[in-house]
């Protein structure tokens, strides 16, 4: 079950926004949605050496068995922009710390778990990177591991004007398309057929009189005071 939070990461979604006139609601929402996973591991029992940075592959169907991981990936989609992780470091002949970081991303001043000779084990945040993976430092030598506990990715929103061009989205609009007058279908990267879709035009007239999901679309109708069906711009949120 997915759960609608809002992240406050120190790390922020930099969607370019287009204004439109007469559309509704052109901002995108900066809430991303929260997605818990059975702990999958990721990667296990790799070594690394002082000041070594380890690369790891978590997002997309990825084969994970080279990193110590599931050979299937962990489930967590390319439309994921951070993950929730179980990290740890194995037993070490020295004190040192790890640091996770978004793979391709400068590495941060800060530990996210420190460890003596014995093993140790946290729960961290880190943001994803370069095609949906991380990269871990290491200060003194051990062996690194990660398990999936749940991922971010941005809601599945869209904004869009009369003639059904996207005008603004969190980046989860695949396609939009005006099928006819007044009739619109938006795809996403993903299915939503299980999914509340709920539309919104800013304005009581003219008014949203249908919304409905299929497959990986959903469907919207618009009509004026006169029940005839007209274009107008709109706002979609879809949550699963």
């Amino acid at each position: 079950m997915r759960n609608y939070l809002t992240f406050p990461v120190v790390f922020a979604l930099m969607l370019g926004v287009v204004s439109a006139a007469r559309s509704a609601e052109t901002s995108p929402p900066n809430d991303m949605v929260f997605t818990p996973v059975a702990p999958c591991r990721a990667f296990g029992g790799q070594p690394v050496v002082p000041s070594q940075i380890r690369d790891f592959a978590i997002a997309g169907a990825v084969d994970m068995t080279g990193q110590g991981g599931a050979a299937a990936g962990c489930g967590v989609p390319a439309s994921a922009k951070a993950v929730s992780l179980n990290l740890s470091a194995g037993a070490s002949s020295l004190a040192g710390y790890l640091t996770a970081y978004a793979a391709g991303g400068r590495r941060p001043n800060m530990a996210s778990l420190s460890y003596k000779t014995n093993a140790a084990t946290t729960g961290v945040i880190v943001q994803l990177g370069d095609g949906g993976g991380i990269s871990v430092f290491a200060s003194s030598p051990t062996r690194v591991g990660g398990a999936v506990t749940g991922y971010f990715e941005p809601q599945l929103w869209g904004s869009f004007a009369a003639n059904g061009t996207l005008v603004a989205s969190t980046g989860r609009v695949t396609s939009a398309v005006r099928a006819d007058t007044g009739y619109y279908r938006i795809v996403f990267d993903r299915s939503v057929a299980a999914c509340a879709a709920t539309a919104s035009s800013g304005a009581t007239s003219p008014k949203i009189v249908g919304v409905s999901t299929l497959g990986d679309a959903v469907y919207v109708s618009i009509v004026d005071p006169t029940g005839k069906y007209t274009d107008y711009p709109f706002s979609l949120t879809v949550k699963c």
